[in-house]
């Protein structure tokens, strides 16, 4: 008896701790740091490239116009050095402020919709705040910038320039976000259109920039320097650039940018190996997404081969019940409507709708046969198509060729003729009645075992069902009704075999011209990239062309030996966006180049290659 209680509450604590909740650290950080075995493939219906961009842009737009806020926006300059500045005018404070806290809303808009919750009112509440963030920034730099356009001694200062690429990071996210908005169908039910590892580097990329601007402010603070040289100070640190033309002072401030640097190039490397990882997935996803299409047309093609051999089996049924020509010369259809053609074709389209006998071009060869041939069509009723198109189960306007004209009375022989002739009864009902059973695999294999092929094929040739043709054409089997019951399908057989003859080439093609065109979109971004930074320095700083593109190669890939640097209002201002872009610049680029080398060093093991000339080596 104790022995039972104490199992049975040993059970129940048990059962207790499993329906335990998970706390609040563990569904962070399973949020932040997702598991590597998370299955991809449920987010592939719902991939988007849009939502992505929206979420690692909008950080930019809050952190750079925070020195709008706290800076001066009109300054003189000596030698580098700010000696006058001019107060903003009040409106322009009051405006600003109003503006960082739409931007601070859109933000967490955007984040709630990256935790699936509410996506399209989360989606048109961002639109909206940035918007009304858009409108005062573009209106507030475009009435400083046309009064202040006077040579006067005074230039844009650092904060004006910053304002204006948040304004732009601003207005890129809101465009994205409404295109995504309208292109994409159901949006409601479409999600975020992000993967796990996509929203971690979102929320990554958030604790970052909130980082950076904590590290530029302690450092203005520390070092007595303007918040945009703080942030200027940091960014170099934690990138390990390190121009050294801003450095620590006093032993307080290098004891924080130590501690700081250390954190933050942490920082720096989860988030590159984040951005790397999630590259590579997309790259993952956009290829399974593409094989699935492929998939989808593959499968699309059989089902319109199949309903092409319902929709002839259906007519040359028919045809064959009306003692009529089942196939006719092609010139016969014209020679058939002579002169007065153009009026039958216009009672035809007054009588029933012009789409229901045009049809695209894709089908032009559907009706045709062997030998110049083609179905005799003019000698069924538009009811008999419309009842052939049905068993085929494809709409009729996809059938007929173009401007085709139903005749009521061509080919058409009296009932007192056909009086003595035995007829076929008709077998659309009990098509429709017995369609579950003739589409079952089962009772395929069940008829086709327990069935004479040879009796009835002899038997039944002429009786042949079209309705047997819903799962494909028939070797024969028949019984007393007309139904073809069993069959090896040969003809959907040899279809499907010429439809997925190339499946796999054509899915090895499309991923070759894939990659091809990711690593031609990685070096042309990167060449783009490194040409325009290359010119904006070399009209802020007054460089030669060539100075500066160096400046900008030992600037991205960190080396930073100093000997140039950034000193003006603008190019320290555009640099602090362009160095923290590049980082996502040279990491697609690494991410792609490296999916390249391995992809061909892969190839070359699984090819034999490489034991090959191990073992042409061995031989020396």
């Amino acid at each position: 008896m104790l022995r039972r209680f104490s199992a049975g509450e040993t059970h129940a604590h048990v059962s207790h701790i499993s329906r335990r909740t998970p706390s609040w650290w563990s569904r962070f950080t399973n949020s932040v740091f997702p598991p590597s075995d998370d299955d991809i493939e449920s987010y592939i219906p719902h991939y988007r490239y849009t939502p992505i961009i929206s979420g690692i842009i909008i950080p930019f737009a809050i952190l750079l116009e925070i020195p709008g806020l706290t800076e001066k926006w009109y300054i003189r300059t000596q030698k580098g050095h700010i000696v006058d500045t001019q107060p903003n005018p009040a409106i322009l404070d009051v405006g600003l402020g109003f503006s960082i806290g739409c931007a601070l809303i859109a933000n967490i808009c955007l984040i709630i919709r990256f935790l699936e919750k509410r996506v399209k009112t989360m989606t048109i509440l961002c639109t909206v705040f940035l918007t009304i963030h858009d409108v005062i920034n573009i209106t507030a730099v475009t009435i400083f910038g046309v009064e202040h356009r006077f040579n006067d001694g005074f230039t844009y200062g650092e904060s004006f320039w910053m304002t204006v690429c948040s304004t732009i990071a601003s207005t890129l996210t809101n465009i994205t976000l409404i295109m995504d908005l309208i292109r994409t169908p159901d949006f409601e039910k479409s999600g975020d259109g992000l993967t796990r590892k996509q929203r971690s580097l979102v929320i990554i990329i958030i604790i970052l920039f909130v980082y950076i601007a904590l590290g530029a402010l302690i450092n203005s603070l520390l070092l007595q320097l303007s918040f945009i040289n703080g942030l200027f100070l940091t960014v170099v640190s934690i990138e390990t650039i390190g121009f050294g033309d801003i450095v620590p002072t006093s032993t307080a401030g290098r004891i924080f940018v130590c501690a700081y640097s250390a954190i933050g190039i942490v920082n720096i490397g989860v988030v590159v190996g984040l951005f790397r990882e999630t590259v590579m997935e997309g790259l993952e996803v956009g290829y399974r997404k593409r094989v699935k299409d492929l998939s989808d047309n593959r499968r699309a093609a059989r089902r319109k081969k199949r309903a092409e051999h319902r929709w002839k089996q259906a007519v040359m049924w028919r045809l064959r019940d009306r003692r009529a020509p089942t196939w006719i010369r092609e010139k016969k259809r014209d020679e058939a409507r002579g002169q007065w053609a153009w009026f039958r074709i216009w009672l035809a389209n007054l009588a029933f709708p012009q789409s229901v006998f045009t049809k695209p071009s894709s089908s032009s060869n559907l009706n045709q046969g062997p030998h110049g041939m083609r179905l005799n069509l003019e000698a069924l009723t538009h009811a008999q198509l419309e009842t052939a198109a049905l068993e085929a189960g494809v709409p009729l306007e996809s059938l007929l060729p173009p401007n085709f004209c139903p005749s009521q009375r061509e080919f058409r022989t009296s009932e007192d003729e056909n009086a003595d002739k035995p007829t076929l009864g008709s077998l659309t009902h009990e098509r429709i009645g017995r369609m579950a059973a003739v589409l079952t695999r089962f009772a395929m294999v069940a008829y086709d075992s327990a069935g004479t092929a040879t009796q009835n094929q002899e038997n039944g040739g002429e009786n042949r069902s079209s309705a047997w043709a819903l799962v494909g054409p028939s070797t024969g089997t028949t019984n007393s009704s007309g139904f073809a019951l069993s069959g090896a399908l040969p003809s959907r057989t040899s279809s499907s075999d010429s439809l997925g003859s190339d499946y796999h080439a054509e899915v090895a093609e499309t991923e070759k011209k894939a990659f091809y065109a990711r690593l031609t979109i990685a070096w042309a971004l990167f060449i783009i990239f490194w040409m325009v930074g290359s010119a904006i320095f070399m009209k802020t700083e007054g460089w030669s062309y060539g100075i500066s593109m160096y400046f900008c190669f030992i600037a991205f890939t960190t080396i930073g030996y100093g000997d140039y640097a950034p000193n003006t209002p603008a190019g320290r201002s555009i640099f602090v966006v362009w160095a923290l872009l590049g980082v996502g610049a040279m990491t697609i680029l690494i991410s792609v180049v490296s999916e390249a080398y391995s992809s061909r060093y892969k190839g070359i093991i699984q090819s034999g290659l490489f034991e090959k000339a191990v073992r042409q080596y061995r031989k020396r």
